[in-house]
């Protein structure tokens, strides 16, 4: 009697354990010891409490410290690293019977120290919906509930109203017993956050995802909630002006071959039972649509890598959201497919091709929440609906590429264009400013203006060409989009400055009188050619800095128009400078042949049509081509786009170089000294002697005429365009 005494008092039971598990899951028993301090040792699991014996009664399974040497049956596992001591007994397929006690006894050597583990094993039936109490309340949720002063104006903002609201219909619904929650609950749901969709543009973008996630989880239980109480045949719908609801019923004596239709805002569920069913003996779906929910969720698409489908980074709404969700909310997954019709969008149809639209479903973050595309695939479409097939279950949308979007033919071939054309155009660019810059026979404001045009232009490729390789969404990024807004926008103040200097050329063709002549100030030209380009900037990174630099590029983002920042002064500059060119080849048509000989003789009009049609590409053509493409998204729009803008260098060069008389001469003067030094020196010597020469007949011939009655209009020479000295 002594010892067996003895024997119950030094046997080690360690604390007794509550474990709790879902029926048809799977549920882990914990036992371990120390490997390095008792060394590896039998052990064995059984059912019932650890009794006083030298082994385990209904003995499940047993080891000898290094594997499994018997196993009742696949029922019972031992997943863990035996021979480090985890010997933790997973359970599979629980079922009612399975609760009660279980055994670890660990055979220590020695007399009376084995080491005995009594675990209390409980299952229950898993709720058919997700209640948030399940997980613990959020970081969002916590700092909302939180009632200290600091954050009490926060726990009164829109954000965190709703988010206690949904809180409250949690902890009443998963309280409570679904019979007894009413449909309203669902109503007022959806009333709190779509009945004024406006209160949300204040929000941040981040709390609106959490509120929309937070939002479609809650309706997917609630409705469940409500539909559990019902438990009937046939259908049952709700309808209001937020939301619509229709539930199905299904049982598997009544399955047949036909379809299963839901539909809910005019858009349509069609389903087989068999599919949503399963094994159950019964089973309910619900297909829900909301109103202007699109208006405050993202239409962020989640990027996936491991599909050759390249999808925009920017995208919007093209259907209204919907949510499909089945009685056993705990599995998403199907034997099948559904297939969802949307209805698109008022206003949004047509001039969408089948390749721009997507078939998504919300995918729930830390964060919020975005699109994805895995498992769902666009079946049919045409101008008014949509139609999708998923192979499960959640919230669906319809979502529409802002732009077109890349296959592999044309996209490298548009990339080849830009990184070839690019590096043509810089070097043309630096040879113009060269040319401008050295040529003496041509410098006058309109040089000084097309400098300065060339070198805003090649210091906003260049930039856009070492900004290609680098990772977006960085500072840095941001930076290099905003610096590139600014020279691309002073590039086009400096093409609006030379045709306002052009058509002011123009006009002084009738001025007689020097002093009545009409031009720009040079002091003025460098404020509005600068200055102008930095406020516009300035103001719009004050108003969305997170407007500059995409996942794609260091380029203003196609979110909220903020394009338009610099379409709009491209679009002004374009009409302006149509304007202007209409007027001036108008007033050259009327007036040029009133001008006497020594101003007639630049009435080519072959060549003045040629450098009016290259200047007016020059000032912006192209650009019109991108406002299609941004419109449109045609391939055609992108290869005009394209090819313009990086010959913009070579048309600059082509222009004002190469179809100048007087910059011709100047490269032949250079190109003989370089190759022929010594017959140049004689050039030099004998132009040097004619033009002295020269000069002395002109002040002669100047002398002779002082008293003439003709206006002498040779002042003008020094200031007329090169387009018109030609």
């Amino acid at each position: 009697i002594f010892i067996w005494i003895l024997w119950n008092q030094n046997i080690h039971e360690s604390e007794a354990s509550q474990i709790n598990g879902e029926l048809r899951s799977s549920v882990t028993l914990p036992c371990s010891y120390d490997v390095k301090y008792h060394g590896m040792v039998s052990m064995c699991w059984g059912r019932g409490k650890c009794l006083a014996s030298f082994s385990c009664n209904d003995i499940l399974l047993t080891t000898d410290g290094r594997r499994v040497t018997s196993n009742v049956g696949p029922k019972y596992k031992l997943y863990g690293d035996i021979e480090r001591g985890n010997v933790s007994l997973t359970i599979h397929g629980l079922n009612l019977g399975d609760e009660g006690w279980y055994c670890c006894r660990v055979e220590f050597s020695g007399l009376f120290n084995d080491l005995k583990q009594a675990i209390s094993l409980g299952v229950y039936q898993a709720r058919p919906f997700k209640c948030f109490s399940d997980n613990g309340s959020t970081d969002s949720v916590a700092e909302c509930q939180s009632d200290s002063q600091l954050s009490k104006s926060r726990s009164d903002s829109t954000f965190c109203r709703f988010m206690n609201f949904t809180t409250e219909l949690d902890r009443e619904m998963c309280n409570g017993s679904g019979a007894a929650f009413p449909a309203k609950k669902i109503i007022e749901l959806a009333t709190r956050l779509l009945s004024d969709v406006t209160v949300w543009e204040s929000v941040k973008d981040s709390e609106r995802q959490k509120a929309a996630s937070r939002f479609l989880e809650t309706m997917e239980s609630a409705v469940i909630a409500i539909a559990l109480g019902l438990q009937k045949d046939g259908e049952t719908n709700w309808t209001h002006p937020t939301l619509d609801v229709q539930i199905g019923f299904i049982k598997r004596d009544n399955i047949g071959s036909d379809m299963m239709t839901l539909q809910a805002k005019g858009n349509t569920l069609n389903v087989h039972p068999s599919t949503v069913i399963g094994d159950d003996d019964s089973a309910l779906l619900a297909f829900m649509s909301y109103s202007d929910l699109e208006s405050i969720m993202s239409a962020n698409l989640e990027k996936d890598e491991s599909t050759d489908l390249q999808k925009p980074q920017q995208s919007q709404f093209y259907s209204k959201v919907v949510t499909v969700t089945k009685g056993n909310r705990r599995s998403h997954e199907l034997n099948g497919t559904v297939n969802i019709t949307f209805k698109e969008i008022q206003g949004k149809q047509g001039g969408v091709t089948d390749s721009e639209k997507f078939c998504t479903f919300w995918k729930s973050s830390a964060e919020g929440g975005y699109w994805s595309t895995s498992g769902c695939r666009l079946t049919t479409s045409n101008g008014t609906h949509t139609e999708c097939s998923c192979s499960h279950l959640s919230s669906f949308a319809v979502l529409m590429a802002l732009y077109e979007i890349e296959d592999p033919f044309h996209s490298p071939i548009l990339s080849w264009i830009s990184f070839i054309g690019l590096p043509i155009s810089l070097v043309c660019l630096l040879l113009s400013m060269g040319t401008f810059f050295c040529c003496q026979s041509i410098q006058n404001l309109n040089t000084t203006i097309r400098t300065h045009l060339c070198l805003s232009l090649f210091l906003a490729e260049l930039l856009f060409l070492v900004t290609s390789s680098i990772n977006k969404r960085t500072v840095f990024c941001s930076i290099a989009a905003g610096a590139v807004h600014y020279l691309f926008l002073a590039t086009f103040v400096w093409m609006l400055l030379e045709a306002v200097q052009l058509f002011l050329m123009v006009l002084n063709l009738k001025v007689v009188n020097f002093s009545r002549a009409r031009v720009i100030r040079r002091r003025f030209i460098y404020p509005i050619g600068y200055g102008c380009p930095a406020l516009i900037v300035v103001v719009c990174a004050a108003v969305n800095a997170e407007g500059y630099g995409t996942d794609t590029s260091c380029w203003l983002n196609l979110e909220k128009g903020f394009l338009w920042s610099f379409l709009g002064p491209v679009c002004f500059v374009i009409v302006v400078n149509a304007v202007l060119f209409s007027i001036t080849l108008w007033i050259l048509r009327g007036k040029i042949s009133n001008l006497n000989a020594s101003v007639s003789k630049i009435n080519d009009s072959r060549m003045l049509t040629i450098k009016a049609v290259a200047q007016f590409a020059l000032l912006g053509c192209s650009w019109v081509f991108g406002v299609f493409q941004v419109q449109e998204g045609t391939i055609v729009m992108s290869y005009l786009f394209t090819t313009l803008n990086v010959v913009q260098g070579v048309f600059i060069f082509c222009v004002y170089c190469l179809l100048n008389s007087k910059v011709r001469k100047e490269y032949w003067k250079c190109f003989s000294r370089i190759c022929r030094p010594n017959k140049a020196k004689m050039s030099d010597l004998s132009t040097s002697t004619l033009n002295t020469t020269n000069t002395t007949n002109v002040v002669a011939l100047k002398t002779v005429n002082v008293n003439s009655l003709k206006p002498d209009v040779s002042w003008m020479n020094s200031d007329v365009p090169e387009t018109l000295q030609n």
